[in-house]
This record gives structure tokens, sequence and C-alpha cells, in this order.
């Protein structure tokens, strides 16, 4: 596991770097109004992919709102991260923009994190059925989007429920994604994923984890979870999960799938360990 403590990497306001304390930073992005994103990722010095990937998807925020986004401060994070010590951190980047009475986007703000935990092995975990449900009709359905709220329900609803992951429906009772990150599961002697169109958060350990197991686009829902044989979680740091119960009924957990997800992890993540 990563030992680096969690901290601020930079802070960027359209291009300069700001002194910028948290109580500031919580300032500004309480502003956002909706419009920002948050985009974690896997990162180690010389493997810039997750990097890149991650700023895609903080540009396709910003172009569904008409909004700018800061490329400068993403080579000045790239600057950063190269100069870190050696082995995987995980990294957050957080980014917005106030919207002004005249309707448009103020200049983007960005900060960075580092030293979110990249996990090594695929531990069993229990997991719920949230009672809320996402629109995937929305066009911000996909995006990596700031949901605090929705967050923060999620979280409390685990807690009192004793449960570690929470799983997001749509209006069609479809697994959109989950609170762990977005799903894979073996049925019928293949890897399936959520339909690309539902909104299933396509962050770049997922992408690759679906293209080293040839996962299949699939329509996912909880009689379908609870007939698979694995039940699997991709958080976008590469952080692996398999389910042992859904909704308190018990999900088989083959050990053999178990092993298959360990080995593609160390493809995604390789020359790491715990």
């Amino acid at each position: 596991m990563c030992g680096d403590a969690i901290s601020s990497v930079g802070t960027w306001y359209d291009g300069a770097a700001p002194a910028a304390d948290a109580p500031s930073w919580d300032a500004v992005a309480a502003g956002f109004l909706g419009c920002g994103y948050r985009v974690p990722f896997p990162y180690r010095p010389g493997f810039v992919t997750p990097l890149d990937h991650a700023e895609e998807q903080a540009q396709r925020v910003a172009d569904t709102f008409g909004a700018r986004c800061d490329g400068s401060a993403w080579e000045a994070l790239r600057g950063l991260l190269a100069r870190r010590g050696p082995g995987w951190t995980g990294v957050r980047v957080v980014g917005g923009w106030s919207y002004g009475l005249d309707r448009s986007f103020g200049p983007p703000w960005t900060r960075a994190h580092t030293g979110l935990a990249v996990r090594a092995g695929v531990p069993v975990i229990r997991a719920i059925t949230l009672p809320w449900v996402r629109d995937t009709r929305s066009p911000t359905a996909s995006l990596p989007m700031i949901s605090g709220l929705a967050d923060a329900q999620a979280s409390a609803l685990l807690a009192s429920r004793g449960a570690d992951v929470g799983l997001w429906t749509d209006r069609a009772g479809e697994v959109v994604t989950t609170t762990a990150g977005a799903l894979l599961l073996w049925r019928d002697g293949r890897w399936a994923a959520p339909r690309a169109d539902v909104g299933a958060g396509a962050s770049w350990p997922w992408v690759v984890l679906r293209d080293v197991l040839s996962a299949q686009h699939a329509r996912v829902t909880h009689a379908e979870l609870l007939a698979s044989r694995c039940v699997a979680f991709v958080s976008p740091l590469g952080n692996l999960g398999v389910a042992a119960a859904l909704d308190d009924q018990p999900l088989v957990v083959d050990e053999s799938r178990r092993d298959e997800l360990a080995a593609a992890q160390g493809h995604l993540l390789p020359e790491h360990s715990s």
C-alpha cells in the first residue's frame, strides 16, 4: 500500500499557482454550483497514461458546459508528479468554475492531492443497492462530476447498514455504477460489464481491466448480479474487490475468477505490492 500522507500537490487559478489553504479552497469550491469535476487516478513517474485519461475526463466536463479547462495546471501537475519518488500513488484532481449572474463560467480553478492508497489484492466485501435512482438520460450521467450530496448520502447509509459498497441503478433497474467504482461480473462463462450507454464510469483502470478480461457490455440488473459467479468492483485508483453478499443475500465468490482479477491487476499496476 502507498505509504504517502494525503497532501496537496498544488492549486491553480487560470494558469497561476496561488497560495490556497484548505479553508480557502473549500470556499472557492462552494462556488462551483455543480459545474466541477473530481478525477482520481493511479500514477507513477514515467507512466502518464492514467493522467492523460484523467485530463480527458476533465476536458469532457468543460466541453459539456462550454467552460475552459486549464491545460497549464495539468502540465504543472505532470512536472510535479514526475519528481516524486518511485512507486504508485493515488492522485485526485478537483476542478471547477464559478457561475456568474451573466450566465457565464469564470476562470478555471484546479487542485490536486496525492498519497491516496493504491492497494494490491482483491478483498471480499459486502454490497447493498442504494435507494436513489441515477438518471442516465442526463448528458452529465457518465461524467466525473462533483456530487458531494450523493456521496454523503451513500456513505451514511453504508455505515448504518454495515456495508462496504453501494450500487446505483437507473430508472430501468440496471446497475449504473457503485461507490467503489465500475462493475465487472462473471456470467455464463465470460466477463461482462454494464452497457456503455448507462454511465458506467469509465475510469482508466476499469477500461484497461475490461479490455484485458475481454469483458462484453451487457444488461446488468439485481437478478443478474445474484446469478453471477463473481461480482467485482474497480475503483478509479485501480483498487479491486469482490462481493460476498448483496442486500444480505449471499453471492458466489469463484476463487479462480478472483485469482484472474489479481493477475489482471498486476498487468494494470506492474511492480506494485501492498
